[in-house]
């Protein structure tokens, strides 16, 4: 048995949490997902992920916690999300000049 000690609500919401995390690895989705830019970012994850055993240490931990087999196959397109932003390009423009006296009533 696991010497983990942990409040049962805490241990439901850490099931909760290990099934999204391994929902990120069963199928790419079809649709709802939002660019395909964040699909391909969630594909390469999943690529590199695979070298790591991720998937293998979800599915232990969700197992010793008793949680049942996942019945979705693929990833819901509400979690692909992308959060990278491309480069800012512009140049660096200085900031605007005060005007003297401006809002000071004169």
């Amino acid at each position: 048995m696991s010497c983990l000690y942990v409040e049962s609500a805490t241990i439901a919401e850490l099931g909760d949490l290990l099934d999204t995390a391994l929902l990120l690895h069963q199928a790419l989705p079809e649709s709802g997902f939002a660019s395909q830019r964040a699909l391909n970012r969630l594909a390469l994850y999943q690529a590199k992920a695979r070298a790591f055993g991720t998937v293998r240490f979800l599915k232990n931990i969700r197992q010793r916690l008793g949680r049942p087999p996942l019945t979705q196959t693929e990833v819901p397109g509400n979690l692909v999300r992308d959060l990278g932003l491309p480069p800012f390009s512009r140049k660096a423009q200085p900031p605007p000049q005060r005007i003297r006296g401006a809002g000071q009533g004169n």
